[in-house]
């Protein structure tokens, strides 16, 4: 019997990692894959064999699709990897961001905690500062979780499996940590200072209500890193939509990452699911956003 209703192969392209310095104003990074029901799990996995093993590879030290599809013959695949990502019962999902954005809400965030150290009326409580770093692999991967969400309520799936390439104990752990958040009907935030003339520790809480949490049961993340012919389409997915992505910037387009409007002549565009022109992380991560 089949463990998992849903899988979902995905793949990274961008920029990733943590933000130290202003990034610059095009610099942005994404999640991307595919989704497809567990009935069809054998006849995609054949399918993506024979399109892999049609491949012309021999001159290649490591197979990317950004260096793969150069010449007649690996041109024609490329087109035959698209009609069938057309043809076959599938869903792209992404989730894209502008690092530049994140950045400056992370600095107005620093501004107001410094802000109301200023203004606090005990002069004595000292308020301690969070060490913890958040890689931006995760902000964008909380967008991601919440689009599959969407996909299995749609589909009435209840656990689904996450074939990736670049799963380790760390990112495996800080995921499944981040999905039982992305769970929780109330999400708490604890603020930890010091009464220095008191010498005790104070600790304050806000609770939010989370009006509709993920309400998928089970995620696992699988590693398929040996599996290359599944690799290499995840790797087209993500790569396509980052390339399609960047040439939209580069004309000048300022339409949201995760809109339809920048998606609508992008080949696969019929297939991607989840697009929305007033996308909240567009909003909140624009590279416009001057922090005013």
């Amino acid at each position: 019997m089949e463990m998992h209703d849903t899988y979902f192969v995905m793949d990274e392209s961008g920029d990733r990692g943590f933000i130290d310095d202003e990034p610059s104003l095009d610099s942005f990074g994404l999640i991307a894959g595919f989704a497809f029901p567990a009935h069809n799990k054998s006849l995609f996995e054949n399918k993506l064999i024979e399109l892999y093993n049609k491949l012309d590879t021999k001159d290649m030290k490591k197979i990317r699709s950004a260096c793969a599809f150069v010449g007649d013959r690996n041109i024609k695949v490329k087109n035959e990897y698209i009609r069938f990502f057309c043809d076959s019962e599938l869903l792209i999902v992404y989730q894209a961001m502008f690092l530049r954005g994140s950045f400056i809400v992370k600095q107005l965030a620093k501004e107001l905690k410094q802000l109301a150290k200023e203004s606090r009326c005990n002069k004595h409580i000292k308020i301690l500062s969070e060490k913890k770093k958040q890689d931006v692999y995760f902000e964008i991967l909380s967008g991601l979780l919440i689009k599959l969400d969407e996909i299995c309520k749609v589909e009435e799936s209840s656990n689904m499996a996450i074939l990736t390439d670049t799963v380790d104990k760390k990112i495996l752990s800080d995921a499944r940590h981040l999905l039982n958040h992305l769970k929780r009907d109330k999400h708490s935030y604890k603020l930890k200072a010091v009464n220095t003339q008191k010498r005790e520790n104070v600790e304050k809480q806000l609770i939010s209500k989370i009006y509709y949490p993920i309400s998928i049961k089970n995620i696992d993340m699988i590693n398929i890193s040996d599996r290359l012919e599944i690799t290499f389409a995840g790797d087209f997915i993500a790569n396509s939509i980052y390339r399609h992505l960047k040439k939209k910037i580069q004309e000048g387009c300022d339409h949201g990452l995760n809109s339809q409007k920048i998606m609508q002549d992008f080949p696969l565009f019929s297939k991607i699911a989840l697009l929305n022109d007033d996308n909240i992380t567009d909003k909140l991560f624009s590279n416009h956003n001057s922090g005013e």
